[in-house]
């Protein structure tokens, strides 16, 4: 048997008008032997240091905290307790568990709305600018007879990676590609000059051997 001396409600215990304990009234049955000896424990023990434990009583599944209340010589003279609902732990941990899914959800779209808009903005624009480049210069190319029309359309990219040092290379590339035509036709020029010279020194002499 234990005597309540003490009570406190909270605040939908007090709106419903519950009384879960008297004061001066005795616990009765209201709790196992296991739990009674738990109390007697706590209050006859020497540690101040606060006793947790489950239990089930008349009142629910409950997570109690027992702590000795001693007189000025130490003696345990009572036990305070407070109990918390299992079910509202077990909501607490429900509810955060889905606070930390529905968090997790949203940075995880979140991190895939600026991990895109990343992609977007220093991978995939450049490719796109960089290969539309490339097929306008390849096109070009198709029929051009003087390599100076010939113009590889450098896009602004200043992505300082990779990707940009793709497109001076491209542009080198088409520069050089420029002055091997260049070089070639000229070659191929002084070669056909010299061939019609050679031609019509071959008819001159010819013209001078007499028939």
């Amino acid at each position: 048997n234990m005597m309540y001396i003490l009570t406190g409600l909270d605040e939908s215990e007090r709106q419903g008008g519950e009384d879960n304990a008297s004061l001066g009234d005795l616990s009765g049955n209201e709790y196992g032997v296991e739990v009674v000896t738990q109390y007697m424990e706590v209050m006859n023990g020497e540690s101040d240091d606060i006793v947790y434990y489950v239990n089930k009583t008349e009142f629910g599944h409950m997570y109690t905290g027992l702590v000795a209340i001693r007189d000025s010589y130490g003696k345990g003279i009572a036990v305070l307790s407070v109990d918390i609902s299992m079910k509202e732990v077990a909501n607490t941990v429900k509810n955060y568990l889905n606070y930390v899914i529905i968090g997790s959800i949203l940075l995880t779209v979140l991190f895939q709305i600026v991990l895109f808009k990343w992609m977007k903005k220093r991978v995939i624009v450049p490719v796109e600018a960089l290969g539309l480049s490339a097929k306008k210069f390849v096109s070009d190319s198709h029929g051009i007879t003087e390599p100076d029309k010939l113009k590889f359309e450098k896009p602004q990219i200043d992505t300082h990676d990779e990707i940009e040092l793709l497109c001076d290379t491209l542009y080198l590339m088409s520069e050089d590609m420029k002055s091997y035509m260049t070089n070639l036709l000229k070659e191929t020029q002084d070669k056909e000059r010299i061939a019609s010279e050679l031609n019509v020194a071959t008819q001159i002499q010819t013209d001078m051997l007499p028939s």
